[in-house]
């Protein structure tokens, strides 16, 4: 019924803390993740290969949440657990709105704090707080 719809599957790979920070831990000169990370990174190349074959587009949620590290933020609560904070959600929300958005499959909104996936803005739809305006894909 979603692909009679038109609906498309896109995979969001989310990495654990791990491997998420490996490259900051690295960086640090740490090796008390080394096992760890290169089990991670291999198991990483084999989803993202293995949907690559399938025709399966994917999300890199890695490469999100390390760009937070990066611009200053922390995705991740300072202490051990492992499940992104909101600035990790956001971050996680804004790759899959960007990967949407370029495929023309979604409206974005600009507004601060507001991002809305998969409502149809065709009619001013309503979405957390804000109204949608016309984007890209949407008739």
């Amino acid at each position: 019924m979603a692909q009679a719809r038109g609906a498309k599957l896109i995979v969001l790979l989310i990495p654990t803390k791990e491997h998420a920070f490996g490259p900051l831990v690295e960086a640090a000169g740490s090796t008390v993740l080394d096992s760890l990370l290169a089990d991670e990174r291999a198991l990483w190349a084999l989803l993202q290969s293995s949907l690559t074959a399938a025709g399966i587009p994917y999300v890199d949620g890695a490469a999100a949440l390390q760009a937070s590290f990066s611009e200053g933020t922390q995705p991740y609560p300072i202490d051990t657990d492992g499940h992104p904070n909101p600035v990790g959600h956001r971050a996680l929300a804004t790759a899959i709105a960007d990967r949407l958005w370029m495929t023309g499959r979604t409206h974005r909104t600009i507004e601060p704090d507001t991002i809305c996936l998969g409502v149809s803005a065709a009619s001013g739809g309503w979405c957390r707080g804000a109204w949608l305006r016309d984007g890209p894909g949407w008739s």
